[in-house]
């Protein structure tokens, strides 16, 4: 009982800081960490029903939590880019692909299980892993299956960014190396000893994981009131250690992007559908991992979205200044190769579809 008392409070705790987190109006939240909260204090609910049999037996809800925890894996990889400055802008696969198999899991739950799957469903993870059947093992495999994506998504963090890390570290002030020294080796503990827990059957060290979840949860908020400023610090560290690796050292970035922000429109580049960034750096006397780098810095974008600006420019131009005009020809006229890019585009920057642009 002072487990099942201790994880719910550890759960309802993790809820009410998301709120706080949502209602807050700090722009240095990163909507990843809050979402991550959010999944660890329904995870932690989930637990402490599932080992104690009590309200998520009666309701059955437990089933239906299953897909949402196969987003931990994509938010802590979402996150860890945020903390490390790079763009808050990633491909919708990166969440939907993960929710999918969770979503299909559920499906054949609900259709061949049915209510009767809570029960059924704690027999198997007491069972022995060598007297389990193969529609026992999905079923272990689909519970599991969130830990393992969490795995697949620390992949490419550990080879993409382990160097970065390291760097990062270096620079860091003594009291603050352990948080980020602990944060992803706590993870992958947790991690393995829950997937450990359920694949053999022992709820040890899936209580373990739990428990140890709950006390993380803590341990970071009280971190974060602690010392408020942390990743405030941990920004000014990457900008120094950037800055020491930097492309465009010794370069006038100011200088140089206005230069091509005139070329462009000057000789009307963007109006060429198949404009590469590479004729854009030898047009500019720069590589393209140089003028990558000045666009992402100076204006923290990529060279796709940068063009696609001047095109929407001056189809707004021609919109005003030809109303006559059909649209799909001005999109065209502009660079892109088809409708449905133009008026996406166009939406997101204006807000407005071209026709609505127009009235």
């Amino acid at each position: 009982m002072v487990e099942y008392l201790v994880l719910n409070f550890c759960g309802l705790f993790s809820i009410v800081w998301f709120l706080a987190l949502s209602l807050s109006r700090d722009k240095k939240i990163h909507s990843a960490g809050a979402g991550l909260i959010l999944l660890s204090g329904l995870r932690l609910l989930w637990e402490s029903g599932f080992y104690e049999n009590q309200w998520i037996a009666s309701i059955n809800l437990f089933p239906w939590s299953i897909p949402f925890f196969y987003l931990f894996g994509p938010l802590i990889y979402l996150y860890f880019r945020q903390i490390m400055g790079e763009s808050h802008r990633v491909s919708l696969s990166l969440f939907v692909l993960p929710f999918l198999l969770g979503v299909c899991g559920l499906f054949i739950w609900l259709f061949i299980v049915g209510s009767n799957g809570f029960p059924f469903l704690v027999e198997v993870f007491n069972s022995s892993y060598n007297t389990r059947s193969c529609w026992e093992w999905f079923l272990v495999i689909w519970i599991v299956g969130p830990k393992i994506v969490i795995l697949l998504y620390l992949i490419p963090i550990l080879s993409g960014y382990s160097k970065e890390v390291f760097l990062l570290y270096k620079e860091l002030k003594s009291d603050m190396k352990w948080y980020v020294l602990s944060f992803f080796p706590s993870i992958s503990v947790m991690v393995f000893f829950d997937a450990f827990g359920y694949l053999i059957g022992i709820p040890f060290f899936s209580r373990l994981s739990a428990q140890s979840h709950g006390a993380l949860v803590i341990a970071v908020y009280l971190f974060s009131n602690y010392k408020p400023e942390t990743i405030s610090d941990i920004s000014k560290a990457l900008e120094t250690i950037r800055y020491a690796k930097s492309k465009i050292t010794g370069i006038n970035a100011d200088s140089k992007l206005q230069a091509i922000d005139q070329l462009m429109r000057e000789e009307s580049l963007y109006a060429d559908e198949d404009f590469r960034i590479s004729q854009l750096a030898e047009i500019s006397n720069l590589s393209v991992h140089q003028l990558s780098e000045l666009l992402n810095s100076k204006l923290g974008i990529g060279f796709n979205e940068y063009i696609n600006r001047f095109r929407i420019e001056e189809a707004a131009l021609l919109l005003v200044n030809e109303p006559s005009r059909n649209v799909l020809s001005i999109a065209y006229a502009v660079g892109f190769n088809s409708k449905s890019a133009f008026n996406k585009m166009f939406r997101k920057q204006y807000g407005l579809t071209p026709s609505e642009y127009l009235f």
